[in-house]
């Protein structure tokens, strides 16, 4: 994995990812940037390159693409970065240590 742009901010997200028109997938989201995010999956069916849309606890759908996998362990990288005030939004309700 090369450097990343932006800082995570760690977080837990009960969150929902669907590929093309096929089922719902509820996974855990742990940390989120602008421009992307890192899910845990109990199953091991997303690979690099593939597109999907993930919900966010209430926020999205979202159109995101699968950049790395290592073990269970998934990033996303969004296809247009969240607004500033829906990330901050989702960090105050989701962040760790919140009141979320």
């Amino acid at each position: 994995m090369s450097a990343r742009r932006e800082e995570r901010i760690p977080v837990e997200i009960l969150s929902r990812y669907r590929s093309g028109t096929g089922r719902a997938h509820i996974v855990q989201v742990y940390d989120l940037s602008p421009s992307g995010c890192r899910l845990h999956q109990n199953f091991s069916v997303l690979e690099s390159g593939k597109l999907l849309t993930i919900r966010l606890g209430d926020v999205g759908p979202i159109e995101s693409v699968v950049r790395w996998k290592e073990g269970l362990n998934v990033g996303l990288e969004f296809l247009v970065p969240l607004h500033p005030s829906v990330f901050d939004h989702i960090v105050s309700r989701y962040g760790r240590g919140g009141s979320g």
